[in-house]
């Protein structure tokens, strides 16, 4: 089979961070709170009772959730001036207390870096911590550590390390891993190429929403890879993701559009419509 022929519309990976990749930014999304360092007084000139309840609260020694709440108040949630150092020590505190989250934080932290020296090889040994928690373990980390080796971040370049990574992810049903895991799949690397394999994770990641995974199915769809041809399938797939911004799947739905007769058409629209309605959340 031409990859070249059966791949060419496939939207590409990317580099992006691992923060905007692992679990879908999530947690980045979630560090924010008011700062301990800078906390603010309220307009009639009181400071606020929670963050006082809060402070005292925390003794520093092992309550892990009061940690984790000002690491988050360090990272700025309610408007309030970050302290990304304070917010990296705490969340390194709650780490060394066993933490699988603030493990995680402090991989991103390392990653990033986001109050302290960016550093990928401590990033690494931070999401392997995390990864490597009781099982099922976080997917998230799971995922950053496959990222890691996928893309030679704090380690030798390892497709096959990273394939075993994303695997893990992908089955506890983590979109972006189940993505990354078709895209090894597709291209054989670290794993033998399959392309039923990268149409079934493909679509995987497609019904969750994953944007660069509808696109890539709705082709998968249109050229016969690793599924039957099916031009009503591809037109769903290709309007979905067109609907998140993918721009090639735009003119994808577009031509398919333009070739189906009126029946076609109608009956590709209801199995679109049929998504969009039983996934409202997705879009």
């Amino acid at each position: 089979m031409d990859e070249d022929k059966n791949t060419q519309a496939l939207v590409p990976r990317t580099d992006r961070s691992l923060a905007s990749t692992a679990a879908g930014g999530r947690i980045l999304s979630a560090m924010i709170g008011e700062t301990l360092a800078l906390a603010r007084d309220s307009e009639d000139g009181k400071v606020d009772q929670s963050y006082l309840n809060l402070k005292e609260q925390y003794s520093g020694e092992s309550d892990v959730e009061a940690i984790l709440r000002l690491a988050r108040i360090n990272g700025g949630e309610s408007d309030h001036e970050p302290n990304y150092e304070e917010e990296f020590r705490l969340y390194v505190k709650a780490a060394e207390l066993g933490s699988p989250y603030a493990q995680y934080c402090v991989g991103l932290g390392y990653m990033d870096g986001r109050g302290v020296l960016k550093d990928e090889v401590e990033a690494l040994r931070w999401f392997l911590k995390c990864a490597q928690q009781k099982p099922p373990g976080s997917t998230g980390a799971q995922h950053a550590v496959g990222k890691c080796y996928n893309e030679g971040l704090g380690a030798p370049q390892d497709f096959r390390e990273a394939v075993q990574w994303f695997q893990k992810a992908a089955e506890q049903g983590l979109a972006v891993a189940q993505c990354d895991l078709a895209e090894s799949y597709r291209l054989g690397r670290g794993t033998p190429r399959d392309f039923n394999e990268a149409a079934n994770w493909y679509e995987k990641a497609a019904e969750q929403g994953h944007a660069a995974a509808q696109n890539n199915i709705g082709n998968c769809y249109k050229r016969g890879i690793g599924v039957l041809k099916d031009m009503l399938q591809a037109y769903k797939w290709f309007q979905l993701a067109a609907d998140q911004g993918i721009e090639i799947a735009k003119d994808e739905a577009t031509a398919f559009a333009a070739l189906m007769s009126p029946s076609e058409l109608e009956s590709a629209y209801t199995l679109y419509r049929e998504f969009k309605d039983k996934h409202p959340a997705k879009q």
